[in-house]
């Protein structure tokens, strides 16, 4: 069984916050290269977790910006989360140096607010936990938030996790690495990479041009909080 959702202080709650860490930082292993993720293993190891699933990064670096949320089982374990930026046209976990900062103009959807480590438990995936998450912010914590939905950089395989929430991908604002960044080794150029998670979504023929010449580096996907009351 799955409790309510919570609105957590992760400053104060310290087993709380200590449990969500742990999450993050399990399920952020799938994304290395030497477990089928897409993501090379050195940048897991010397930036992803160091950076965005620490219980220092939950605790310090994002609770000021972020409320966090959870649903937790019955005995009380934590099995899903995600952080939803207070303000809207904030960004979260722009870069390693940089994990959170006003949007600049044209950067993001505007009006919504940035999410950021969603995650739920393996032994409870395909059974409604992020989809209770995000109904959540439409009905119980509506009134914490001052912005019209809220607004994911996704990774590249989870385009269909999103779309079956009834996320919206907006590829006008997808985001590209520079030229040079590497592939995981089960790639051996970019081009192959990308063919691995191109949609069929509409985009314009500027971001057709950035898929065929730089690496994807996320999807941006939006809901509206009307919308996550139906």
């Amino acid at each position: 069984m799955v409790s309510d959702v919570k609105l957590v202080d992760v400053v104060s709650d310290e087993k709380t916050a200590n449990q969500i860490a742990e999450l993050l930082t399990d399920i952020a292993g799938d994304l290395s290269d030497r477990r089928g993720g897409h993501i090379p293993d050195e940048i897991v190891q010397s930036i992803i977790l160091k950076t965005y699933t620490s219980v220092e990064s939950v605790r310090t670096t994002f609770a000021k910006v972020g409320h966090r949320f959870v649903v937790v089982n019955e005995a009380g374990d934590v099995i899903g989360t995600v952080l939803v930026a207070k303000e809207p046209d904030t960004v979260l976990a722009k870069n390693s140096m940089t994990p959170f900062c006003p949007a600049a103009a044209g950067e993001v959807p505007p009006n919504l607010h940035s999410i950021f480590n969603l995650a739920v438990r393996r032994d409870y995936r395909r059974r409604g936990v992020a989809r209770r998450l995000f109904q959540s912010l439409g009905w119980k914590f509506r009134s914490n938030f001052s912005g019209e939905g809220v607004w994911a950089r996704s990774e590249p395989p989870d385009h269909e996790v999103f779309c079956h929430l009834g996320f919206s991908h907006v590829a006008e604002y997808d985001e590209y690495f520079e030229p040079g960044v590497s592939c995981p080794s089960s790639f051996d150029r970019i081009e192959r990479f990308n063919d691995q998670f191109m949609c069929s979504c509409p985009r314009s023929e500027y971001h057709r041009m950035l898929w065929r010449q730089r690496k994807y580096k996320y999807g941006s996907f939006t809901i509206r909080f009307d919308d996550l009351r139906t």
